[in-house]
């Protein structure tokens, strides 16, 4: 699979039904960063879980046709993602997923040490169950890639389940915002380990 190209081209379907209306920048300050533990907040209408392995599992629920963001880190936040090859290996993931009716992503961040992905689960599926596929797939050709062996991926995840349609928009434009906030772009289009299936106005 070729790399993915820049996001202005990539985002070339015109604006998503859910993601038109622009949102204030405010969002930003609520919203939840993957290191940290959040709350529930009436402002942004999300549906956060404490980033700890032992909660992970407590009140989750799959719906489909519902739209969640998905964080992902590497074992022990090894900077090891942001690298055109296991880039590639993890946007491959993604689509065979949606090939195969268990997913439809919006978008696809890759971080050095993290992902982020906004994604539709479809009818049948559950969270654990795609997750539990991508993660294996990635860690083993990624694994191969780097010459390596062993625990790739922290166990868990991260799930927000989303709402309304600010909060999907807000959520995809932190998404893109993310390499810009951590120091590694000036702007978030020359960030190239990026995927998104609709147009971004900034």
């Amino acid at each position: 699979m070729d790399f993915p190209p820049p996001v202005s081209a990539v985002c070339n379907r015109g604006p998503h039904p859910l993601l038109g209306r622009e949102v204030p920048t405010r969002y930003w300050e609520g919203t939840p960063d993957s290191s940290k533990n959040y709350r529930t907040s009436r402002k942004y209408d999300v549906v956060p879980m404490k980033y700890r392995n032992h909660n992970l599992r407590k009140g989750r629920i799959s719906i489909p046709e519902a739209y969640y963001h998905i964080i992902l880190c590497t074992h022990q936040r090894r900077e090891v993602l942001a690298d055109k090859r296991v880039a590639s290996i993890i946007f491959k993931a993604f689509d065979w997923l949606e090939a195969e009716n268990r997913l439809e992503w919006t978008c696809i961040m890759v971080m050095p040490d993290h992902v982020h992905t906004v994604i539709k689960l479809e009818e049948g599926q559950t969270l654990s169950k795609v997750l539990h596929s991508m993660k294996r797939y990635t860690a083993r050709e990624i694994n191969k890639h780097l010459s390596r062996d062993g625990t790739f991926w922290q166990k868990g995840y991260m799930d927000l389940g989303i709402r309304k349609e600010a909060t999907l928009n807000a959520t995809v434009r932190y998404c893109y915002a993310n390499p810009v906030r951590k120091g590694l772009v000036v702007r978030a289009k020359d960030y190239p380990y990026w995927r998104c299936k609709y147009e971004m106005d900034w």
